[in-house]
């Protein structure tokens, strides 16, 4: 671009306007129209909007009015035809007129634009919402690196053949919509004539806008350099709340792919929340309401943002609890697992009908375990109070799945959320107490269900010095009770490893890989059937990709402050199901349990932690004396003859 001086057209900007606008001439940053304040006190929010190939985003305005109606003020900017900017001049134009909090807006290849924008230092801070439609940060995985050069190359067939590549854009739907407009304004034969006529301007104005070595400077210059600028280490540098609108039937561009991909790549944003629509790749026509999805958004991050959020629950619904049922019922029973308890003798007896829960006691029930490989216990254990007592456990989770929507996956979350989990701290926790509650804990943590059985910790216990649990729960005179819990490491015959499984493993090892190789491990059973092929050290040590994967989980949150835990899924080899077992022992009341006695505290921890050391030594013995619990097929064979669980006792 040759040196133009920036000219700014509003001389006198307002102290507290977060844009600057300007004008080369062929570049402009316009105010689209001023909010309407709802309190006439409250500052106004901003949208800075990047359009796409067009340069003008034109049939997208609507969206914008509407925001602008709703307490924000609205830039826009515009792209002439003759505007010869490459991708980083725009991306500097358009950085430097940013001077406070925007929500910045990117639709194709505004997205593109916006993406990069957001990794550049001290702009990045000032971006608190980056939204992204369509993004064309997936051009180079689509066709138009090989349609565009014979487009711009096709001469006196250019105006026919856009003119199709721009009804690829609109849906029938879409058409329906438009043409029913249409005929809605057309009242005689002079309206008739009328709406023709703007048709047909509308059609001619496609070559002016979007002429041919318009269309071919800005797929060479903007969308191929500006893929290449954003290669996968970038998007690690947006750490703003992002949203991706992702149009499903998108011919243009490979969008829904391109959502997932998205997704992962940015482990660093402060959230990322991906959300699909039945459209094409025009999105902001009327279909989608932006200004809809913003405050859904904000309300999103505002869930993200408060510890305290996830606290308040409701006992699933039935719904729920059939769609758990119709997805793991099957597994669970392949797992045949064994719930036992202690009752006030020392006895054993099966199930856990005896024990006492919050309902019970009217106060709070803390249930304290070992977590087993992968944290696949925890949904069986759930579901096991549920259909014998007829009460949630309330599981408190690793704050990184409630982070970036466990990996961006928002449907995992609601999973997590509907049958009660909660990201772990100290306020929750004392919140789940107050409330009487019945809680779940697992003191080990990741570094437990993480935990290598190359180094021979199969049932260690990796719980912390301090002992802040048990003096919460004093406070609030909680019932505790221990559990053990084995199954996983009681391995039968082996599959074999595939190459593929291995290498995409390694090759994949991000903070969204770990978590989503965590689900599907942990819902699909394969946790609980495992032999260990490479822990986290042997991962971190792999040449090439060992430092950048322990990059990146060194980044992730801890779900203690100043904790050391390494979020990072082991290799593992899947096996045929082994049978679980839990016991549940004693409980301890600690009505005359004083919190400020530290030294009584830590006695009745370590006797906690005891029970669950020696209970994990009885179910050990329990299961070498069950005539069904390391064989599958014996057991699978007698379950499905008898119909009923195989016994864990001999007849």
């Amino acid at each position: 671009m040759s040196t133009v001086e920036v000219m700014q057209v509003n001389k006198q900007i307002n102290p507290i306007s977060a844009i600057k606008v300007v004008d080369t001439g062929t570049f402009r940053i316009k105010k689209l129209k001023e909010g309407d304040s709802i309190d006439g006190h409250a500052r106004r929010q901003t949208v800075l909007y990047i359009p796409g190939l067009d340069g003008r985003g034109d049939y997208s305005q609507q969206s914008f009015i509407e925001l602008a109606n709703n307490n924000y003020d609205v830039y826009v900017v515009n792209l002439q035809p003759n505007d010869r900017s490459n991708f980083l001049e725009l991306a500097n134009l358009i950085s430097n007129s940013i001077h406070d909090d925007v929500t910045l807006v990117g639709e194709s290849m505004g997205a593109l634009l916006a993406s990069y924008i957001a990794t550049k230092d001290k702009v990045n801070e000032k971006i608190k919402q980056l939204v992204l439609i369509n993004p064309a940060t997936s051009y180079d995985r689509s066709l138009w690196p090989i349609l565009t050069p014979a487009l711009t190359r096709s001469g006196s067939l250019y105006p026919v053949l856009s003119r199709l590549a721009l009804l690829t854009t609109i849906e029938p739907k879409q058409f329906q919509r438009i043409g029913s407009g249409i005929i809605g304004r057309i009242k005689s034969i002079d309206d008739a004539n009328n709406e023709i006529k703007r048709l047909l301007d509308a059609n001619e104005a496609i070559g002016s806008i979007l002429p041919q070595e318009t269309l071919q400077f800005r797929v060479e210059n903007i969308l191929a350099k500006g893929n290449f600028y954003m290669d996968t280490k970038k998007y690690k540098r947006i750490f703003s709340n992002t949203l991706i609108l992702i149009g499903n039937n998108d011919r243009l561009l490979p969008s829904k792919e391109e959502g997932s991909r998205l997704r992962k790549l940015l482990s660093n944003a402060a959230s990322v929340q991906v959300k699909s629509f039945d459209t094409g790749h025009a999105i902001l026509d009327g279909t989608v309401n932006l200004y809809e999805e913003i405050q859904a958004n904000i309300k999103y991050i505002e869930q993200l943002n408060n510890p305290l959020y996830y606290v308040n629950s409701t006992y699933p619904s039935a719904a729920d609890l059939a769609d758990f049922d119709s997805r793991y019922g099957n597994i669970i029973k392949g797992f045949s697992p064994i719930f036992l308890s202690k009752t006030e003798n020392g006895s054993i007896v099966e199930g856990v009908t005896t024990l006492p829960t919050a309902r019970d006691i009217d106060g709070p029930v803390l249930f304290v375990g070992n977590h087993q490989l992968f944290g696949a216990d925890l949904g069986i254990i759930i579901k096991k109070f549920i259909d014998e007592k007829e009460v949630l456990l309330r599981g408190l989770a690793h704050p990184i799945l409630f982070v970036n929507g466990t990996g961006g996956d928002s449907q995992l979350l609601n999973q997590f959320v509907k049958f009660g989990a909660v990201p772990v701290s100290s306020l929750t926790y004392l919140e789940l107490l107050k409330r009487k509650e019945n809680i779940l804990l697992f003191p080990g943590g990741v570094s437990e269900a993480y935990q290598s059985t190359k180094q021979g910790d199969k049932y260690s216990l990796f719980w912390p010095e301090k002992i802040d649990f048990i003096r919460f729960a004093a406070a609030y005179n909680a019932t505790i009770i221990p559990f053990s819990a084995i199954g996983t490491y009681s391995l039968t015959c082996s599959y074999l490893l595939t190459h593929s499984l291995l290498l995409t493993h390694s090759l994949l090892l991000t903070r969204s890989y770990s978590l989503a190789l965590t689900h599907s491990l942990t819902l699909k059973g394969m946790a609980d059937s495992v032999e260990m092929v490479l822990d986290k050290n042997d991962i971190i040590k792999l040449p090439i990709i060992g430092e950048e994967v322990l990059n990146n989980v060194n980044v992730m949150k801890q779900a203690r402050a100043n904790g050391n835990e390494t979020f990072l899924a082991p290799v593992v080899v899947p096996k045929l199901p082994s049978r679980n077992y839990f016991l549940f022992h004693k409980p301890y009341n600690t009505q005359d349990l004083n919190m400020y006695d530290k030294a009584r505290c830590r006695e009745v921890y370590t006797q906690i932690k005891n029970d669950v050391s020696q209970g994990i030594t009885e179910l050990i013995d329990i299961r070498e004396k069950d005539p069904y619990g390391q064989d599958f097929l014996k057991r699978v064979t007698y379950e499905l003859v008898n119909r009923k669980q195989a016994p864990w006792v001999s007849e």
